[in-house]
């Protein structure tokens, strides 16, 4: 008795071949990392993710509204690219063989500029990656197989449903728990958004237009309020300003610019800026006045162990300095007795200058070579 031939089982290429746009993507992906570390040499730095199209506020709202869609396709260093491509193309696959090339394409791409603009509103960061736009395929999926079932208590005891739901639940417990660096906000967005869709793609017939128009508004608002300016730096913007303005203030002290250093420290004021480098600052800005009491009371809070060990010694020198004045008399009124112990207080600290300069005004002989 002769067997029917059994049909040719598919190839991993044949497999391939039924989602053209899902591996599109991956392509796309991979030729943006490429192109990151050839142009850049790095795709890690905030500067680099910036400049190949990262998501940030500051950069939407200043026109860039394109960094919605760009960031969805560039990633945080390779096993960022290669996480979310083993993790998201059985689901791209899956979800395009069911609706179709294009209707998966159009999906895609509205659940990365959902999930993009969910981030955009919830998180002051620089963002990239195409988690939000796969976790977007996910939300179709679970859409697709709702509409398979007679209806929701079906879907709800489904263990597709369960057992998707259940991982997306352990995952989402453990990364919160353990501060992975997940945008829980555009996998959320792009979850709900590529559901929606989904649902409006695979109603049944007759298909009209106007059931489109909700969701289109929804979209459109959610877009809109995510590119909307707003005023006021964000986290990024600040971050800029302040290093700006530290760089200023750093060359001014070196330069021993009074004025310079005195605007310098305004800038940090107004940006909100507090740390012990912002008093030794305006303990220098307070010497350069000629306000030498409250100078001497910020150099010796930095000198009283609390404060970092990193301006020790600039501390010390500063004390010093107000030693050297008040004992000479340059532009104050000569007080010997308190700048020697200044100088003194300085050589306590550990300024072997200040050591030297006690030494001979103690004893009148210069130190030995």
């Amino acid at each position: 008795m002769e067997q029917e031939p059994q049909p040719p089982r598919p190839t991993r290429l044949a497999g391939l071949a039924e989602a053209p746009v899902a591996v599109a993507i991956v392509a796309v992906n991979v030729a943006v990392m490429a192109w990151v570390f050839w142009r850049f040499d790095d795709a890690t730095s905030t500067q680099t993710l910036l400049a190949a199209g990262a998501l940030e506020r500051s950069q939407v709202w200043g026109g860039q509204w394109w960094r919605l869609l760009t960031a969805a396709f560039l990633h945080i260093g390779l096993v960022h690219l290669l996480a979310n491509s083993l993790f998201g193309f059985s689901w791209c696959r899956m979800v395009e063989r069911m609706v179709g090339h294009g209707r998966f394409l159009a999906l895609y791409l509205l659940a990365a500029l959902g999930s993009s603009a969910t981030s955009l509103l919830a998180h002051d960061v620089v963002s990239a990656g195409a988690s939000g736009a796969l976790f977007g395929m996910i939300g179709a999926t679970l859409a697709i197989h709702r509409r398979l079932l007679p209806g929701w208590l079906p879907f709800l005891k489904s263990r597709m449903t369960l057992s998707v739901l259940g991982q997306l639940a352990v995952w989402t417990v453990l990364a919160v728990s353990v501060d992975l660096p997940f945008d829980h906000a555009a996998h959320g967005g792009g979850f709900v958004t590529g559901a929606l869709v989904t649902w409006l793609m695979t109603r049944a017939p007759p298909r009209r237009a106007t059931a489109w128009i909700p969701l289109a508004i929804v979209l459109v608002a959610l877009l809109a309020a995510a590119v909307w300016p707003r005023p006021g730096l964000t986290a990024y913007a600040r971050g800029e300003a302040v290093e700006a303005a530290w760089s200023a203030a750093r060359a001014a002290v070196k330069r021993e610019d009074p004025a310079e250093i005195s605007q310098a420290l305004r800038r940090l004021d107004a940006l909100g800026v507090h740390s012990d480098e912002l008093e030794y600052l305006r303990a220098v800005d307070a010497f350069f006045a000629d306000d030498l009491s409250s100078s001497t009371a910020l150099a010796r809070r930095l000198l009283s162990g609390t404060s970092s060990r990193r301006l020790h010694d600039p501390a010390a020198v500063l004390l010093a300095n107000i030693g050297y004045r008040l004992y000479a008399g340059e532009r104050a009124a000569k007080d010997a007795e308190r700048g020697y112990a200044l100088i003194k207080e300085a050589c306590q600290a550990g300024l072997e200058a200040a050591c030297r300069s006690e030494r001979v005004i103690r004893t009148g002989q210069p130190a030995p070579p």
